[in-house]
C-alpha cells in the first residue's frame, strides 16, 4: 500500500479541518512514470544538428484497483480535490508514515477520473501527476 500526505482543504471528511496534514494509505494499481522534455532543435544547411534540452519533468499516471470500501472512497475524494488547485502532496510508494521508504513530492495534473466500475458499489480512480 502508498501513503499519500496531503493538507486538507476540500470536500473534508468527518474529523478532519481545514489545513489538517491527512497520510493515509490506498492501494495502486498502476504508478507509472513518464519522462517528458522540452526540446529545441536547429540543422544548419550542413546537415550539422543542435539540440538543446529546454525543459524536463517527470509525468506520473496513477490508479486505484477497484475497491468497495465507503471510508477511502471519501478519503480519496477529499484527497484528489484538496490537491485539485496545484497543491503540493506526497506520495511513498512502498513506505509508510513510521518507516518511510522512498518519498515524492507531487503536484496534480489536469482532472481526476472516479469510474464505478460495476452496479455492485465498487469504485476507481485515476490521475496523473508530476514529479517536483
Amino acid at each position: 500500500m502508498a501513503t499519500i500526505t496531503f493538507y486538507a482543504t476540500r470536500s473534508l471528511v468527518p474529523g478532519h479541518s481545514e489545513g489538517d496534514e491527512v497520510s493515509f494509505q490506498v492501494p495502486l494499481r498502476r504508478a507509472d512514470r513518464s519522462p517528458k522534455r522540452v526540446v529545441r532543435e536547429a540543422q544548419s544547411l550542413s546537415g550539422r544538428r543542435v539540440t538543446r534540452l529546454m525543459h524536463r519533468e517527470n509525468e506520473q499516471s496513477f490508479q486505484t484497483p477497484p475497491f468497495k470500501d465507503d471510508a477511502l472512497k471519501a478519503q480519496m475524494i477529499e484527497f484528489l480535490d484538496s490537491v485539485a488547485g496545484g497543491e503540493l502532496w506526497t506520495l511513498d510508494i512502498y513506505g509508510t508514515d513510521a518507516n518511510p521508504d522512498d518519498l515524492r513530492s507531487y503536484i496534480i495534473k489536469g482532472d481526476y477520473r472516479e469510474s464505478r466500475v460495476d452496479i455492485t458499489g465498487f469504485w476507481q480512480y485515476s490521475w496523473q501527476a508530476i514529479e517536483l
